[in-house]
């Protein structure tokens, strides 16, 4: 039985979380967590596994590098960290970062999200797809420029 698609959206900001879940929801997500906190967020992780999981950190003081390593090695779900434009700098911060960590900067918008839980439908696999198919022979190749 293939596994539904699932995700967690942490925010201590409501109208962020249902701005989320409403994109995610749109991009075909099947079933969506809530959290308020880091601590609820680790705990539904650990307990659901979600396919990804997004955290707001706006307004979150007690972020650190350790709660990723026990999310990583308690749960499989990619983590995408969700910051304010301009807080600090996304290079330096992610260098910081244990494991495999997506950082967004608000505003987050659709396109972002398919990147994410749809990476086989972003834009950069699209040209891809198309390049590859350029090179493909077919009757274009006999013509003359």
């Amino acid at each position: 039985m293939k596994r539904l698609k699932s995700c967690l959206v942490m925010s201590q900001d409501v109208v962020t979380q249902h701005e989320l879940a409403h994109m995610l929801s749109e991009l075909k997500i099947e079933v969506i967590y809530y959290a308020y906190s880091l601590d609820e967020a680790m705990e539904i992780a650990t307990k659901h596994q979600p396919s990804y999981t997004f955290l707001d950190l706006e307004f979150e003081d007690s972020f650190t590098n350790t709660f990723l390593e026990e999310m990583n090695s308690s749960s499989r779900t990619k983590v995408t960290l969700i910051k304010k434009r301009g807080t600090k700098n996304s290079s330096e911060f992610k260098l910081n970062l244990p494991g495999d960590v997506t950082i967004l900067e608000k505003p987050v918008t659709i396109t972002l999200l398919n990147d994410i839980v749809h990476p086989e439908l972003s834009f950069g696999a699209l040209l891809a797809e198309a390049a590859s198919m350029l090179n493909e022979e077919g009757p274009w190749r006999s013509i003359p420029a």
